[in-house]
């Protein structure tokens, strides 16, 4: 009888230690539910955080009072899908994709010397593309070694098309209106053409954009966009 008793007494024991012990899994297994849904709510509220500090979301904000805020890293030309940020190098524009002519990289300028470089996005010379080089140096460089803050793409067709290049997200043959929208009230409206201020966010430079229409309705499409930063260094 005893041994029995003893036996009964064995299997209950058993059966609360593994009760016990499904108990003590469960709370383990909550706590790490737990532990792992609050360092991923800490990582999505961190990288949220991020986001929302670094800006990089690559939309520009609308212009306030005709002005445009915008971090150095906006002020790009895109072309085929790939970034060039200012000072638009040579090396790089070509990299990116902008047809060059090999006499370009032998090309001078002396000291305070400014040279605007045409790329030619065609045969027919209808689309170009004009970084503004300047050599603020005290030493004769080439082209390759120089900066440019400001940069232009042009048309002279007559009903200019998409060429793969933008500069701020603005693209040949956009209309005044999708310009307008993105952008919101410029400083100065003349009809076929657009201006807004800009000063930078990250730095001590400024300028301006312009945008140039086929004509001055609303339909008009872009036919030349000129961007242009100065480093005033105050």
């Amino acid at each position: 009888m005893k041994k029995i008793i003893a036996m009964l007494l064995a299997v209950v024991m058993l059966f609360a230690f593994a009760a016990c012990g499904n108990k003590t899994d469960n709370k383990d297994s909550d706590n790490s539910v737990e532990m792992q849904t609050n360092e991923t709510d800490d990582t999505d509220t961190q990288d949220g955080e991020n986001d929302a500090q670094s800006g990089t979301d690559g939309e520009i904000k609308p212009a306030v009072d005709g002005t445009l805020t915008l971090s150095l890293a906006d002020a790009a030309i895109v072309i085929n899908g790939k970034t060039v940020k200012m000072p638009y190098r040579f090396n790089e524009l070509v990299e990116a994709g902008l047809p060059s002519d090999d006499s370009y990289k032998d090309i001078e300028l002396n000291p305070e010397d400014f040279f605007s470089l045409n790329f030619y996005l065609d045969e027919n010379r209808d689309y170009i593309v004009v970084p503004d080089y300047y050599n603020g140096g005290e030493e004769t460089i080439k082209i390759p070694d120089a900066e440019a803050e400001g940069i232009s793409m042009i048309s002279y067709a007559d009903a200019p098309e998409d060429q793969g290049v933008s500069i701020l997200g603005i693209k040949f043959g956009m209309t005044k209106s999708e310009v307008s929208a993105m952008f919101g009230e410029p400083m100065w409206d003349e009809g076929d053409s657009l201006q807004w201020l800009i000063e930078s966010s990250d730095s001590n430079h400024d300028g301006n954009l312009i945008v140039f229409f086929t004509t001055d309705a609303d339909d008009g499409t872009v036919s030349e966009v000129d961007l242009n930063l100065v480093d005033w260094g105050l």
